[in-house]
């Protein structure tokens, strides 16, 4: 029986066009290489089916090639939003010549990690629902464990870290109900001191202030659902003036316009809804929801490269703040 010749770094190299130094480079995240050129090398693995000879490279380097994840906890991202998550992850972890190594998480209990470490399970962590004082990250940085965070933290110079610029974000939502013709605006927040949902708020009142207009009325409130029918009903009863609604979570977003729509108050003329995520459910429920869509593919990516540098151990601790994307449904009277 003829034997599958194995796909080599050389393969990779004629493939990519370049030298077999560089595809080092590329996949291990070590040395100069251009984005473009990286980008090449790790579509032209992908293609082949290369991967490195993990076994041998860990029993000389002693690594394990493992990336740990900790998934979220069941219901915290719509399940389509979750797999473009970790589908973008594993792509650009085996272009790295990494996997990814799933686990129950939670965002309180170090517990796992630190058997994780322990055994030598895994080289480094993705971590994501990050806390602005997560325990987590303290214990990382005291393990000197590498890691990634999605999300800003206390310790944030210290570690590399992924986020959306939430702000900016809120502030196109409200360049786009002020283009409607709105001009009071209300905003349903969480409760001060999240770092997500503060910036949030200060997109919307930093463009208010750029338009000359009055600051918005701030609600605050937990999330989901029926958080935001009654910060709605709130809205509705003191404040019916202000007809265009941002909220800081899709959730909290629908609970806004179930609430205006039990009152009879047309969603998308009378009063305008904006959400933020882009959940599964936002381009379904009617009126369809607008909202600010978080781009989780490019975050997936951008975090295993991350690591990936940080597993070298020759690159200082550096932060990227991605550009979300506002999409425009009914909820603020259909597309432009």
């Amino acid at each position: 029986m003829r034997r599958t010749q194995r796909t080599t770094i050389k393969d990779v190299g004629r493939r990519a066009g370049v030298s077999v130094g560089t595809v080092s480079k590329a996949l291990n995240g070590t040395g100069a290489v251009s984005e473009l050129t990286a980008r090449r090398v790790i579509e032209a693995a992908h293609d082949l089916g290369y991967s490195p000879n993990k076994a041998a490279q860990g029993l000389v380097g002693g690594r394990s090639f493992q990336v740990g994840y900790g998934l979220p906890q069941l219901g915290a991202w719509g399940n389509p939003t979750l797999n473009a998550f970790l589908h973008a992850m594993v792509l650009a972890a085996s272009g790295h010549g990494l996997e990814i190594t799933l686990f129950a998480g939670n965002e309180a209990d170090t517990s796992t990690y630190e058997e994780l470490i322990r055994r030598g399970a895994v080289d480094g962590f993705v971590l994501s629902d990050t806390d602005y004082e997560d325990p987590r990250v303290d214990y990382l940085l005291e393990q000197s464990q590498p890691f990634v965070t999605f999300g800003r933290t206390a310790r944030s110079e210290r570690h590399f870290w992924v986020d959306v610029d939430g702000a900016a974000g809120t502030r196109d939502a409200t360049d786009h109900v002020i283009a409607r013709g709105h001009r009071r605006v209300a905003v349903i927040a969480w409760p001060e001191g999240s770092e997500t949902g503060d910036l949030r708020v200060e997109g919307v009142e930093s463009a208010l202030a750029e338009h000359g207009l009055e600051p918005p009325l701030i609600v605050r409130t937990s999330s989901g659902i029926e958080p935001g029918r009654r910060a709605m009903a709130e809205i509705l009863d003191g404040h019916p003036g202000h007809t265009a609604v941002i909220t800081v979570q899709d959730d909290l977003a629908i609970g806004a316009a179930v609430e205006a729509k039990a009152r009879r108050v047309d969603v998308g003329s009378e009063v305008v809804v904006v959400g933020f995520d882009d959940i599964p459910s936002a381009s379904i429920v009617e009126p369809a929801l607008t909202t600010v869509r978080q781009p989780f593919e490019r975050i997936g990516t951008v975090m295993v490269g991350m690591l990936a540098e940080a597993l070298t151990g020759a690159h200082q601790p550096r932060g990227e703040l991605l550009t979300p994307e506002l999409v425009v449904r009914a909820s603020t009277g259909g597309k432009e």
